[in-house]
């Protein structure tokens, strides 16, 4: 590339400042150019003839970028009409590395442009052809789900998120309770307001059996914990969300009233009618006793002026059951009717009448083993059902002969473990095994499952319908695993995927962070909010994605 002449003065004046430098230099330089052009077209002789005249002549050698390239040396040029002490001076182009970048930078832009009209001009034919562009068409990237158990490593700990729950909140009691109740209170019911209140009783299972006690407690101050992760939680929330922003850094509390009773506990339930009244299977004869605990739950509202004391002695206890048992259930429909049954595979039915209990002298015998668990009908006050070790479930009518039931189906492959009677809806039952499967069944027709699933990798050990949502229940199993389910959902098979093929359409919930979890409820006054007790303690918690 070459610079022009008055390029090259303004070059050499700014550098020397003087007038017959600039002369001098620019006319040197237009004979230089002659020269070498002579060079190229004449012969030898002329060469010859050429290189005498240059000798006689001020020497200046113009040196090109070619020169530069090939790694010349410098060639000097000497001044003869420059001011005294200026000589040897060598001219160097300062504009030539400049006007190189330019034109690659312009090279490169115009390939650019070259390329977006290619771009465009393509784009406008997969338009007209109906194709997708270039941006849209991705590679496919396998998908996975994660699936409990299943896609964790055993090194990898889950972390909770606090936005999968609009509440949760964690006990902890000095021994494992494995068997817990709601209480019903007298602060209304469907209750929706942060913060909430709910008072429980449990029984203890402890190292030392003289340790074990029967807990009353009450836990306040719950709040919404959604927004515990989140910078400004008050900026999360607004409209009628707003009043549940308050204190929400508040810590729960728990308090408690005790009594000794020196037996592990193994079922403990409330009466719904009277929430102080409370029965509790223990590992020890007499197996079944009844306990007052009135007092107790009321000092948590109104501490007495004198302690309670840690000792009380049961109302009743019954001596007929032959072994331990784990199975016990208060009618919902007659207050102070009772349920219980024993390992060996006997139930007993108690009635309450002038302030006493009687218990029938003939128990219900159909079973085959050990009876799991009982459940009163919602609404008919004479049926309930059973289920056992000897994988059936069974309907009964208490009018009827005690040794034959009014329905029975093999439910399960192993044993069943739970069952639980849908509050709503009067004739449906659902029933948990040991194989993880828990099914449906209508107890009109006892003879085939409406519904099965096998979501879960361990037993099922508890389960329960949502006493205000007739199509959602919950269930725990021996994989460490809280399932919640809204029966009422379908799949639109247009839009299935592999994904969706993975997990049921009727999953809606996966409550997970405890250890061998023993049993669980809803609370029938706070709406959708679950209790579970295991090992570590107990939980409170509220789902995000059920709703108010």
């Amino acid at each position: 590339h070459r610079v022009d002449r008055r390029q090259r003065q303004m070059c050499i004046r700014d550098r020397y400042g003087g007038r017959l430098t600039e002369l001098s230099v620019c006319c040197n330089m237009e004979q230089n150019n002659n020269k070498a052009q002579k060079k190229k077209k004449g012969a030898n002789k002329r060469k010859r003839d050429d290189l005498e005249e240059t000798q006689d002549q001020t020497e200046v050698v113009h040196v090109t970028k070619k020169e530069k390239i090939q790694g010349k040396p410098n060639t000097k040029v000497e001044l003869t009409e420059i001011e005294e002490g200026v000589e040897n001076l060598v001219f160097e182009d300062p504009f030539e590395d400049e006007y190189d970048q330019e034109d690659e930078i312009q090279e490169e832009e115009l390939e650019n442009k070259e390329a977006e009209k290619e771009r465009e001009k393509q784009i406008l034919e997969n338009i007209l052809q109906g194709k997708p562009e270039q941006d849209e068409i991705q590679p496919k990237v396998e998908r996975k789900v994660f699936i409990p158990g299943k896609n964790q490593n055993e090194q990898e700990k889950l972390e909770y998120e606090s936005r999968a729950y609009d509440m949760i909140h964690f006990m902890q009691v000095d021994w494992p309770c494995l068997s817990f109740d709601f209480l019903t209170d007298s602060l209304g019911f469907l209750r929706t307001k942060y913060p909430h209140t709910v008072y429980v009783v449990a029984g203890s299972q402890a190292g030392k059996r003289q340790r074990n006690k029967l807990l009353v407690m009450k836990m306040h101050s719950l709040h919404k914990t959604k927004h515990d992760d989140d910078e400004s939680s008050s900026d999360s929330e607004s409209g009628s969300e707003s009043d549940d922003a308050a204190e929400t850094d508040d810590d729960p509390i728990l308090e408690y009233n005790s009594i000794n009773i020196q037996v592990a506990t193994n079922r403990i339930r409330s009466m719904p009618q009277r929430p102080g009244i409370v029965c509790v299977q223990v590992d020890r004869k007499p197996f079944t006793r009844i306990w007052d605990l009135t007092r107790h739950i009321q000092a948590l509202d109104a501490p007495p002026p004198k302690p309670l004391g840690v000792k009380l002695d049961p109302l009743l206890e019954y001596g007929g059951h032959p072994n331990e048992g784990f199975a016990i259930d208060w009618s919902p429909t007659e207050p102070g009717r009772l349920l219980t049954g024993d390992c060996q595979k006997y139930i007993y039915l108690w009635n309450h009448k002038g302030g006493n209990w009687s218990i029938d002298n003939v128990p219900f015998s159909a079973h085959k083993a050990s009876v799991e668990d009982l459940q009163w009908s919602s609404k008919d006050p004479n049926t309930f059902a059973s289920c056992s070790v000897d994988k059936t479930v069974k309907v009964w009518d208490v009018r009827s002969p005690h040794n034959n039931s009014a329905a029975s189906v093999v439910a399960h492959s192993s044993d069943v473990n739970v069952i639980s009677w849908n509050q709503q809806v009067e004739f449906l039952l659902v029933s948990g095994s040991d194989d993880g499967t828990f099914k449906v069944w209508d107890t009109r027709k006892l003879t085939e499952e409406k519904m099965n699933f096998s979501w879960h990798r361990g037993p099922i050990t508890s389960i329960e319908w949502n006493p205000n949502e007739h199509s959602v229940l919950a269930a725990s199993s021996e994989d460490d695993t809280v399932s919640i389910w809204d029966l009422s959902l379908e799949r639109d098979p247009s839009e299935t995927t592999d994904i969706d093929n993975e997990i049921p359409a009727q999953l809606l919930f996966i409550h997970q962070g405890q250890k061998s979890i023993k049993e669980i409820h809803w609370h029938k006054q706070i709406t959708n909010t679950l209790g579970s007790t295991a090992i570590e303690g107990f939980n409170i918690f509220k789902p995000s994605n059920l709703g108010k």
